[in-house]
């Protein structure tokens, strides 16, 4: 749930090549608490500086010039992984593949959406968990590739606190192919950590909430 995550302890990557809306943004998020270590005017500088701050969250505006919100996105999934990107954008965009941006975003939010939106945007991907319109939300889950039973099977245990070896104990096989399941659903929900699995198997009826 969000009010798990404290504004305080998320730092944040702002990229918008809008000036006032740059400006307006930081003095926002900054005035609830948020840590904002950069604002970028492009996406290019975006990239860079996330490279070296490795921030929490990164806010990206879609249409930037020089390198757009989505390429952005894909580059700062390369040099700072961990870090959850929310898109924003002031057009409509129904031409966009939402399960092409899920694999490197996290969430979108309209700009003239209220502050608050964005607010519990920032919130759910820090925490994890994704943050798109409803209609989106539901294109998002369905577009990662399915886990077949031995791979909810071994999300389950590692969400319950398992070890590679108690998995494999547990279920009759070796470690090396426990290891083997777990790096293929890892694969496939692009989740390394082990606290983001394990919101991921409680919103997906995995495990049960604590």
């Amino acid at each position: 749930m969000v009010d798990q995550v404290d504004p305080r302890g998320v730092s944040i990557l702002i990229a918008d090549d809008e000036a006032m809306f740059r400006c307006g943004l930081r003095l926002m998020l900054e005035r609830d608490g948020f840590d904002v270590v950069a604002d970028c005017v492009d996406g290019v500088e975006a990239v860079t500086r996330s490279g070296e701050l490795h921030e929490d969250v990164a806010i990206l505006d879609r249409f930037m010039p020089v390198l757009n919100g989505v390429d952005a996105a894909r580059a700062i999934h390369k040099v700072s992984p961990d870090t959850r990107i929310v898109l924003v954008s002031q057009y409509d965009d129904p031409m966009m593949s939402v399960g092409e941006l899920s694999t490197t975003i996290a969430g979108g939010v309209h700009k003239n959406q209220a502050s608050n939106v964005l607010i519990e945007a920032i919130l759910e991907v820090a925490n994890g968990a994704c943050f798109w319109p409803r209609p989106h939300l539901f294109a998002i889950r369905n577009s990662k590739p399915p886990l077949s039973v031995r791979e909810r099977e071994v999300l389950r245990y590692l969400a319950e606190g398992l070890s590679m070896k108690e998995i494999a104990a547990t279920l009759g096989l070796s470690v090396k192919t426990i290891e083997g399941h777990r790096s293929r659903l890892t694969t496939k929900l692009d989740i390394r950590d082990i606290p983001r699995l394990v919101r991921y198997a409680v919103r997906c009826g995995i495990v049960p909430k604590p």
